[in-house]
């Protein structure tokens, strides 16, 4: 009876595998945690990217140039994903708005966003020389590895919606 207690007493502290088992419990949460972190991480660049080419693009239709080379929204758009195609292929999704508003405060910095729809319709106008100009770009994100849900703006298929806008005044070109 001795010696059957022994071994029962040996194998119950016998820890050799004890680290596997616990890594294999905590690894999945640790490399889910991981992922999500990065792909966060990854939004958030892409959300700095996506400012940085719109005020780019502001800065263009700002100072005359974009009237000067008679610039199309088509070209608008390229000009802004161009910041973007590293992290994000933004070509296909892209929505971007260019308008004039008669004054600062009427200027509309809506969301182009209806019961959870992004609304691609877009107008172009970059105005005149003195003239105020709103340019609006968003891009619907497909969040990886995010079971919550960002703070962002959500659409009815699940994307965020990552959005920049510029208003400004046209600067006396000629």
């Amino acid at each position: 009876m001795k010696g059957r207690f022994n071994r029962l007493s040996a194998w119950a502290g016998d820890r050799r595998g004890g680290v596997a088992v616990e890594f294999a419990l905590l690894a999945t949460v640790f490399f889910a945690l991981v992922g999500a972190i990065l792909g966060t991480a990854l939004m958030y660049f892409t959300q700095a990217a996506l400012e940085k080419s719109v005020r780019d693009a502001a800065r263009l239709i700002r100072t005359g140039q974009a009237q000067g080379e008679s610039l199309t929204l088509s070209a608008i758009k390229a000009r802004i994903c161009a910041g973007i195609d590293d992290l994000y292929d933004c070509n296909g999704n892209l929505y971007v708005s260019v308008s004039v508003a008669s004054s600062f405060a009427n200027a509309d910095t809506s969301l182009p966003v209806t019961k959870g729809v992004l609304n691609s319709s877009s107008t172009f106008d970059m105005g005149n020389a003195g003239d105020i100009v709103v340019l609006r770009a968003y891009l619907p994100w497909t969040p990886f590895l995010n079971p919550y849900g960002y703070a962002n703006v959500r659409l009815s298929n699940g994307d965020t919606l990552l959005g920049a806008s510029a208003v400004f005044k046209n600067e006396p070109y000629s």
